[in-house]
C-alpha cells in the first residue's frame, strides 16, 4: 500500500515542535555554545524557535537544527562574518518560509547569491549560471532526503544514528532501530559491556562499540 503524504500543516507541527537543547545542538553541529545561544535569543533569532507552553529544556526544533548547522557552515566562510550570515539565515526564512531547508534540500546559499542543487550540478538561481558549491557538501552529506524533504539529520560523529522528529522525541537514535543514543550511552556509562547493551536492545555489537568510541560526544548529544 502506498503511502499517504504527509499535509503541510502536520509536516510544519512535527518539524516546528522543540525537540532538542542548546546543549545537543552543541554537540551535534560543533557550533561554539556562544553562537548557539546568540542565534536561539531574541525576537527575531537566526535559528527559529517555535513558542513553548512552559517551561522546557527543549529549545531548538527540527527545522532549527538544520539552520544551525547551515549558519556554523556559512559562519566559517572567510567572505561572511557572524553577522551577515545570520541576516543569510533571516533571508531564507523570509523568501521561502520556515520549512525552507526541509522542503527545498537543494537551496543553498554561499552568502551572495542562491543556489539550486539539480541532478548533482549546483545552479545560480538569479542567473542561471553554474556555480561550484563544494563548500556546501559538509553540509548535504548529513543530511537524509525522501520524497523531496528532509527527513532526517545524521551527524558526522555517528553516522549510524540520526535526528528525525518522528522518532524518540527527536532525540538522537540509533537508525538500525531507533534505540535512543541516550540509553546506549547512559548503560555504558554506568559500567556495562557493549555485548549486554547490544543483547538488552537488539542491536550489533558495532552499534554499541561506535558509541562507546565516542562516548562523552555521545551522551552530550542525546541526553537532556
Amino acid at each position: 500500500m502506498a503511502a499517504v503524504p504527509m499535509d503541510r500543516t502536520r509536516l510544519e507541527r512535527r518539524v516546528t515542535t522543540p525537540i532538542l537543547t542548546r546543549a545537543q545542538v552543541v554537540a551535534l553541529t560543533h557550533a561554539p555554545e556562544a553562537d548557539v545561544r546568540r542565534w536561539t535569543t531574541g525576537p527575531n533569532p537566526a535559528v527559529q524557535r517555535a513558542p513553548r507552553s512552559g517551561w522546557t529544556p527543549f529549545t531548538v526544533n527540527f527545522a532549527g537544527l538544520l539552520e544551525a548547522d547551515l549558519l556554523h557552515m556559512l559562519t566559517d566562510m572567510p567572505h561572511l562574518g557572524p553577522r551577515k550570515a545570520s541576516g543569510v539565515m533571516r533571508a531564507i526564512r523570509q523568501d521561502h518560509g520556515p520549512l525552507a531547508l526541509i522542503e527545498h534540500p537543494g537551496l543553498f546559499t554561499d552568502g551572495k547569491d542562491v543556489f539550486l542543487l539539480d541532478g548533482g550540478v549546483f545552479t545560480r538561481v538569479r542567473d542561471s549560471q553554474g556555480a561550484f558549491a563544494e563548500v556546501l557538501e559538509r553540509y548535504t552529506r548529513r543530511l537524509v532526503v525522501r520524497d523531496g524533504r528532509v527527513q532526517e539529520y545524521r551527524p558526522d560523529r555517528l553516522p549510524i544514528a540520526s535526528v528525525n522528529p518522528a522518532f524518540n522525541g527527536g532525540g538522537l537514535s540509533l537508525m538500525s532501530n531507533r534505540t535512543p543514543v541516550s540509553a546506549v550511552a547512559g548503560m555504558l556509562l554506568a559500567g556495562e559491556t557493549p555485548q549486554s547493551v547490544a543483547l538488552d536492545y537488539d542491536l550489533d555489537v558495532s552499534e554499541v562499540q561506535a558509541v562507546e568510541r565516542d562516548l562523552e560526544w555521545a551522551w552530550q548529544a542525546s541526553a537532556a
